[in-house]
Order: structure tokens, then sequence, then C-alpha cells
């Protein structure tokens, strides 16, 4: 028996910019792993187009059907899937909204700030915030490079680029960040082609941070991150000069079912069962010591690839988080504290009511401008911040 999602999404982007969107975003997910396309049943054509694809283990088919104002999506989902459809039909209306918003669009009011804005503390002169984006352009990173440019962040501000236009790296070049473009023979391969994405970065990250001599480094996500206060100040304050700095999502492993769905796929039911009381913590925010970061980028990419041949990149950092050699050099934050805030558990209002009575962490606040902890301190880094439709409003709005 199967079950259908039905959907339409409304746009004012003209169907050839919508459906171009449509189908980078389905590449560049295929390219990191997430999702594999059967190219013998997927064909685009210029009003939609019909596809399967795998991914969470199984095998969806569906087709896409756009015009100058809307896009409808039909989505068949198979037995395994309809326990969850409702939570695949969020994800879907999540990815959708940020494909197909127009960034040229005006804001429809400024932003009002009612509450305090957090205290800006230059800084990080010998540290380096880095991101590795693959097939981006200005309209996906300009959150994350505004906010951090904002912060007062004096350090290197670094972006790995992978299949990037040449004008979109001279603009990353003079709004002052440092862009490494690796070549081929720099990328990681694993069974004829490359590794999936979300696991290679860690392999970039690793190489860069080789030839390195920062005291701090932190590791983001790019797309989804907004930097609130200097990352750099706040771990001068906090982690004593060494160490791995890892950011819970406030919810065990095995009571949330992307977590342990991953787990599991990757690396067996007993790997599942050795973690599934501990803490989530999350890959797309990493920070420390130079030494720290490196290592645990190569030991995430020998996980993933030597022993498993996995995508599961924040899988295995769980499980090498969990390995006795790395316990005592692990310091790992709770929302309690003002360090980053992983919207996609404690705040999503998609998942919360399946979450909520799992939390562990406390849930943030939103006062209109900054995502706060209950004692109104402001993150300094919040990251998955679309996922919450008044966050992503408000930060897109101040960081064209």
């Amino acid at each position: 028996m199967f079950k259908d999602i039905n959907l339409t999404f409304d746009h004012a982007l003209g169907s050839a910019e919508a459906l171009r969107r449509i189908i980078a975003r389905c590449e560049s997910a295929a390219h990191s792993g997430t999702i594999k396309f059967h190219g013998d049943e997927t064909h685009w054509h210029e009003t939609g187009g019909a596809f399967a694809l795998s991914g969470l283990g199984m095998t969806f088919r569906g087709w896409i059907k756009v015009d100058d104002n809307s896009v409808d999506l039909s989505l068949k989902l198979p037995t395994a899937a309809r326990l969850i459809s409702g939570r695949i039909a969020g994800m879907v209306e999540q990815e959708a909204q940020s494909i197909l918003q127009d960034h040229a669009s005006p804001a429809t009011q400024p932003i009002a700030i009612d509450a305090p804005s957090p205290a800006r503390k230059p800084g990080g002169e010998r540290d380096a915030v880095i991101g590795v984006i693959f097939g981006y352009g200005w309209d996906e990173v300009k959150v994350w490079a505004n906010s951090l440019i904002e912060t007062g962040f004096t350090g290197d501000r670094v972006l790995i680029v992978l299949d990037a236009a040449p004008a979109f790296v001279e603009r990353l070049g003079e709004a002052g960040f440092t862009v490494v473009q690796p070549g081929p023979e720099e990328r990681l391969r694993l069974n004829g082609g490359f590794a999936p994405f979300l696991v290679e970065r860690f392999q970039l990250i690793a190489n860069f941070l080789a030839s390195t001599d920062y005291r701090y480094v932190i590791l983001t996500d790019v797309r989804d991150v907004v930097f609130q206060d200097n990352p750099a100040a706040w771990l001068q304050e906090h982690l004593d000069g060494g160490g791995l700095l890892a950011s819970s999502e406030g919810v065990r492993i095995g009571d949330e079912w992307w977590a342990s769905y991953m787990v599991e796929n990757g690396f067996g039911s007993e790997a599942l069962d050795a973690v599934r009381d501990r803490l989530s913590r999350n890959a797309g925010i990493i920070a420390g010591s130079r030494e720290h970061c490196r290592r645990i980028a190569l030991e995430i990419v020998r996980l993933c690839t030597q022993e498993h041949e996995t995508g599961a990149d924040q899988a295995a950092y769980n499980l090498i988080l969990n390995a006795e050699r790395w316990k005592q050099d692990v310091k790992t934050v709770r929302h309690d504290v003002p360090w980053a805030c992983q919207a996609g558990t404690v705040a999503d209002p998609r998942q919360l009511p399946h979450l909520r009575d799992a939390l562990l962490d406390a849930e943030p606040v939103f006062d209109g401008a900054f995502v706060r902890t209950p004692r109104g301190e402001p993150y300094a880094i919040v990251h998955q911040y679309d996922r919450v439709p008044q966050w992503r409003e408000a930060f897109e709005a101040r960081y064209r």
C-alpha cells in the first residue's frame, strides 16, 4: 500500500527560474550523498519532470509541474515511509520554501529591534571561521557571510569552494573572505568517484588546517547559519585554550528519528544500541583548537569511508565523541548557554510537537531580532534558522 503526498508551492520567479533552482538543488543533494537519483526514471523538461530517487533507505517516485506562479509536486511514498509521511511532507515544504523564495523582493517592513543587541566584542586575529560549499552562489551564503562580518570577528573568514562561478568567487574575495578552491587531485575519491560531499568537506577542512597555526577554529555549515555575536570572543572566554566544543541538539539520539536512523543505517543496530541514550551533538557547528578540529575531521572521514563507506557524517561524529579516547577532550554546550542554537530540534515548528516531551535542553526565545537563551542572552551562532519561518524572515531581511 502506498501513500501519496500532493503539495503546491506559490512563487514569483517565473517558470524557468523556479525549475532551474529546483534542478540545481536536486543536483547538489545528489552530489552530497543525501539522495540518489535513478537516471533511467528521472527526466526534466521545460514544464517540470518525473523522478525516482533513493533516500532514507527507500525509493520514492513522483513528478513536478512548474508554471510561472506555482509548483505542483506529487510524491508516492513506499509502505515503509507511511508512518513518517507527515515529517517527510514537512521536510519537502521547508526545502521548497527555501528554494523558491524570491530573494530579490524587498522586505515588507523594517525589522524592529525592541531588545538590546548583543555586545559586539571584536577579536579573533589568530582564529578562523571555515565553511565548505558546493555549487552555491551569493544568495546561499549572504546571511552567513554578512552576519559574520557584522559581529566584529577579525580572524580569517574562509570558504572552501567547489563548483563556483568566477564572479561569485571574486565577490567573496572583495568582501574579505579567503577562498580556497581545491583541484581535482585534492578531492576525496571513493569507489571511482568523489565521496559524498557531507564527508568530503571534512577531508578538505583537514587538508586546509594541516598548514595553518590557528588558535581556535569554528567549522560551520553555511546556507542555514547566522552569526549573532563574535564566536571567537566567546571561545576565548569559555574554552580555556584547548579541546573541542560540541553543540547539543537537546535530545537523545534514540528520541530523534533522523539521528537514530542515520546511526543505524550507516553503522548498524549495535552502534545505535550503544548510543541511543546519549545526547545528540550536531556536526554542523564544531569548534575548538586547530589540532582538535583537524583530528575530528579526519576521524569522521575515516569512519565514513574506510570502514562503512557511508555519508552519515553526523552519525560518525556522535560515535567518535562517545569513544573513550575523546571524552576528556570534549566540552558539550547546551541550550542554556549562549553558544549555538540548533533550531532543527529545539525550535522547528514541524518537529517540536514530536520532540517537546523528549527535549533535554531549554527552548530558545526569539524577540523579533535575536534568538536568545531563556535568560535573554543571544546565541553567538544560530544553526538551521531557516526552519523557523519568523526567524528566516527576520535574518534574510537583515542580511541581504
